[in-house]
């Protein structure tokens, strides 16, 4: 891969990671028995590899801070953000 394709790539998954920023961070989603999903941060560590932050909250107490893969959150949970991949 050359320079300019390197940088088309590069932005490429800037806009991706952005996207993603814009479509979950501050979303949250509450099931039917109170407990809730709570995305607060999407970050990049490096070339394509994007995590997504949140809290899940279960019953009384104090949320639990989560991190996950973007690609395995959006599986695991992206059905509940409107987010089908």
């Amino acid at each position: 891969m050359d320079e300019e394709d390197e940088l088309i790539h590069l932005e490429q998954d800037r806009q991706y990671v952005n996207q993603l920023a814009q479509d979950l961070v501050g979303k949250r989603f509450a099931f039917e028995d109170g407990d809730s999903i709570e995305v607060i941060q999407v970050k990049t560590r490096g070339p394509e590899q994007h995590f997504v932050t949140f809290h899940i909250q279960q019953g009384p107490g104090i949320a639990r801070k989560m991190v996950m893969a973007a690609d395995e959150f959006l599986g695991t949970y992206g059905h509940l953000f409107g987010r089908d991949e």
